[in-house]
């Protein structure tokens, strides 16, 4: 029974499996922050601290997607898999490809929140002008693949590298999570400018490519987890 259990642990799913994982993952946080935009436009969500209504502007829907993105691969860690939820094999193509769609997921649902958002948002803002400015459009996909992308880099460093790495690891993750939330209410509040186009294409560029460096340096058998000898 033991042999079997650690036999199962020690297979992984398919690189197809995988990456309908890393869809659903993207579905459910997109149909997720969605829900919570939408909560928040009822009234009915209030802060904890002040106990004031969360508004459904761009400062909240920002947080969502900027935290949501960082989420996406901490969703994906496994702690019954022996790879923790990163396969060995092709893992580079699986991530790379699981960023892109969960980002054209994360546009698909997010060309509704402008009518969610209504007036809480100024007209020329990003948020507000997402499926009618193809400069908002760009900026919003740039942000979310370079969250993505340096959010998996960093998570597969913090399941991967051994101490004292993986506080740096841990840092970088809890230093993503703040960036992401800040700069999500940044951007979505902002205006379109070429400018910022070029800026965030140039991110998201750098991040898919840290991400594939991470992936392709924590690739085979070398960093395999270590298990305990079967004993007769």
């Amino acid at each position: 029974m033991t042999d079997q259990i650690s036999r199962k642990r020690s297979t992984p799913p398919s690189w197809t499996a995988d990456l309908r994982r890393a869809i659903w993952c993207g579905v459910g946080l997109a149909v997720g922050e969605t829900l919570l935009l939408l909560l928040a436009r009822t009234g009915l969500m209030r802060n904890e601290t002040t106990n004031n209504p969360i508004v459904a502007d761009a400062g909240w829907a920002g947080i969502l997607v900027g935290i949501g993105g960082v989420a996406w691969a901490v969703l994906q860690v496994s702690t019954t898999r022996d790879d923790t939820g990163f396969r060995h094999d092709r893992l580079t193509t699986l991530l790379a490809l699981g960023v892109l769609i969960s980002t054209a997921i994360q546009l698909l649902t997010m060309s509704v929140w402008p009518l969610v958002v209504g007036d809480h948002a100024a007209p020329d803002t990003i948020i507000a002008t997402l499926t009618s400015n193809p400069q908002s459009l760009a900026i919003t996909a740039g942000f979310v693949v370079t969250i993505q992308s340096f959010g998996a880099a960093v998570v597969l460093a913090l399941v991967r590298i051994r101490m004292p790495g993986v506080l740096v690891a841990v840092l970088g993750l809890l230093i993503l999570l703040g960036i992401g939330g800040w700069q999500g209410i940044t951007v979505l509040g902002s205006a379109a400018t070429p400018i910022l186009v070029a800026i965030w294409v140039a991110l998201a560029l750098a991040g898919v490519l840290t991400m594939m460096v991470m992936a392709t340096w924590q690739g085979p058998k070398r960093h395999h987890t270590w298990r305990r000898p079967h004993r007769p």
